[in-house]
């Protein structure tokens, strides 16, 4: 056998640094040459975000907004000199009109240009139009609805200095403004251009770290764990004398140490095992024909259910838990458990009557609780602390179920997440006169029934705390559909629990209808 201590000088040695370690490195590589040049493009990316702001919320809503401002100058300016002409009122309407657009302009320019240097421009612009205003138009039209005609066109002739002078305030503005709106687009196709090439460069950056990823990890990982699983595969198909060689990190070479030291425990325990088998097969030959008689019975059943066990003795090789699922010569299904009090060849005896018994009570086409009786009465015991409980359940093709239960843990009906206890109709077998109810239910489609013996309800783990029938209830309730995946998921649940070894038999046994 391989000797166990040499793990260590190789960790020390030819492992090198721990993968941990190694990772470590490799992280802080990423961080460096992923994280630093992500910064970068995000910072770029805010500047571009800005110029793009500026460019849709200010810029150019104000470019737009002056070229409505000059638009109503010049409507008013146009509606001013026909009135003086026509000398009709509604002739004014147009102006109104365009001093409504020209004060929304004036605001919008506000609005939008206020977090910029060109919102000092618009006060200028707003002087101008009033200076207009006050000194031209309203004294054109004061004077036309006085009659004084030469008057108004007088003041038409001498207020076009004013009105250019507003118009170019408001061109001097929209020249700013375009001016502005040039550099802002400038600057975001270059933050856009560097962007796209920062994503380049981090494309090619990261394609190259995963590359060097995938070779380090599997030098690394892949590797190791391969050439480990090879190892193991060799061992677990029989060949327990092929020594486990680990290999890579520290990490790995100690899983694969601890594997080896616990195939040589197995190899070990696997010898004493069969020295004792030997010892015992030599000196009672009974014993191991008890064992043999009272071996799991699962015959073949309909191809609409399904069957699944899990079975973990006590002690020595005699359970004190039996179960059978066979199909009758009627066509229905027997789907039973059973738990005798106590181990040894007196309860394996017991066990192996009480079990034949049960079978040939309904084979010949007693019910359930019929058959319960049998045992009861037929079963002599000689001791009054050994006793049986058991429960008994026929199952036809089409899901219905006729059970009765004598003393034994509940049965539970699993269907569709729901679980339904099924508990004694009856007292003990053996020791208590009595008579056992025969009831009935019915399988649905994908439902499952499941039965089990006191070992797993009633098994504590390391902390102390009991199994108990509500933590079962949940497990049962979430398992998925199926007899396997049932029994396969108490089975896991159990185990979890963190008891080395049980005080009595743990048997789980299940019965699923197909879907």
């Amino acid at each position: 056998m391989p000797d166990g201590g040499r793990g260590a000088g190789e960790r020390n040695g030819s492992h090198g640094f721990s993968l941990r370690r190694r990772l470590q490195w490799l992280v802080a590589a990423l961080v460096a040459v992923i994280v630093l040049p992500g910064v970068i493009a995000l910072l770029i990316i805010d500047n571009r975000d800005r110029a793009l702001d500026t460019i849709v919320f200010s810029l150019d809503p104000a470019s737009a907004a002056v070229l409505r401002l000059e638009a109503a100058l010049v409507d008013q300016q146009a509606a001013v000199n026909g009135f003086v002409l026509a000398r009709r009122e509604d002739v004014l309407e147009p102006f109104q009109r365009a001093r409504g657009r020209e004060e929304a302009a004036l605001d919008e320019l506000d609005q939008r240009l206020r977090d910029t240097e060109l919102a000092a421009l618009v006060p200028g612009v707003r002087a101008a139009i009033r200076e207009w205003r006050t000194d031209v138009v309203e004294p054109q039209l004061f004077s036309t609805r006085a009659g004084r005609e030469a008057e108004a066109r007088a003041l038409a002739t001498t207020g076009q200095e004013l009105y250019d002078a507003a118009r170019g305030e408001v061109r001097q503005l929209s020249g700013r403004i375009n001016q502005r709106l040039a550099r802002e687009q400038s600057s975001f196709r270059s933050a856009r251009r560097a962007v796209a090439e920062t994503v380049a460069v981090n494309a090619v950056v990261a394609t190259l770290l995963l590359i060097a990823v995938t070779v380090l990890l599997r030098k690394w990982v892949t590797d190791p764990l391969d050439s480990l699983r090879a190892q193991v595969a060799t061992v677990s198909s029989g060949d327990l004398e092929r020594a486990i060689r680990p290999s890579g990190p520290i990490e790995l070479a100690s899983m694969g140490e601890g594997i080896e030291a616990m195939r040589v425990r197995i190899l070990s325990e696997l010898l004493e095992a069969r020295r004792a088998e030997e010892g015992l097969a030599q000196r009672a030959p009974a014993i191991a024909a008890l064992r043999n008689a009272l071996a799991p019975r699962v015959e073949a059943i309909p191809t609409q259910f399904e069957a699944a066990i899990h079975f973990e003795p006590a002690e020595g090789v005699l359970a004190g838990d039996w179960y059978l699922v066979s199909r009758l010569p009627s066509g229905k299904v027997a789907f039973c458990i059973g738990d005798v009090a106590g181990h040894g060849a007196v309860s394996a005896i017991v066990a192996l009557r009480a079990r034949d018994l049960l079978l040939a009570g309904l084979t010949v086409g007693q019910s359930p609780g019929e058959a319960l009786s049998l045992v009861s009465n037929s079963l002599d015991t000689g001791d009054d602390e050994t006793f049986v409980t058991c429960f008994a359940a026929l199952i036809d093709a089409d899901g219905s179920i006729e059970y009765a239960n004598g003393g034994h843990p509940p049965a539970l009906l699993v269907a569709q997440g729901e679980v339904e206890e099924l508990s004694p109709t009856g007292p003990l077998l053996g020791v208590l006169p009595g008579a056992w109810r025969t009831e009935s239910r019915l399988m649905e489609p994908g439902a499952t029934l499941v039965v089990y013996t006191d070992g797993v309800v009633e098994a504590t783990g390391s902390s102390g705390e009991e199994y108990g029938l509500s933590r079962l209830v949940d497990v049962a309730g979430q398992a998925r559909t199926g007899a396997g995946f049932m029994v396969n998921a108490i089975a896991t649940d159990f185990r979890a629990l963190g008891s080395e070894r049980t005080r009595d038999d743990v048997t789980v046994v299940a019965l699923s209808r197909r879907a």
